[in-house]
């Protein structure tokens, strides 16, 4: 079982946010950072990590890319931590 399941959940739910409209990419950002600084246990050391990367992907998207092509670029980061969430919260499928 994860002991952030109500963590993973938010986040979900933001990505979901981010990628209909909802939020903005500086949300989504905080939303990613907040989750990973939330992951402290040492056995789900490989999600904060994730997470931290991730969200270091994103900002570097942000400063890198045109703004019309920004969202499409992050496309790929948030599907990833939709999948890593999907098998932290999942480990056993």
């Amino acid at each position: 079982m994860p002991t952030y399941p109500d963590a993973a959940q938010r986040l979900l739910a933001t990505c979901d946010s981010y990628l209909s409209g909802e939020v903005d990419l500086l949300q989504l950002k905080a939303a990613v950072w907040d989750t990973a600084e939330t992951v402290v246990d040492v056995s789900e050391a490989a999600t904060r990590r994730f997470l931290q990367a991730a969200e270091g992907d994103l900002d570097v998207i942000e400063h890198t890319t045109d703004t019309e092509r920004t969202f499409e670029a992050t496309l790929p980061v948030v599907e990833g931590i939709k999948t890593e969430l999907k098998r932290y919260l999942s480990p056993d499928d």
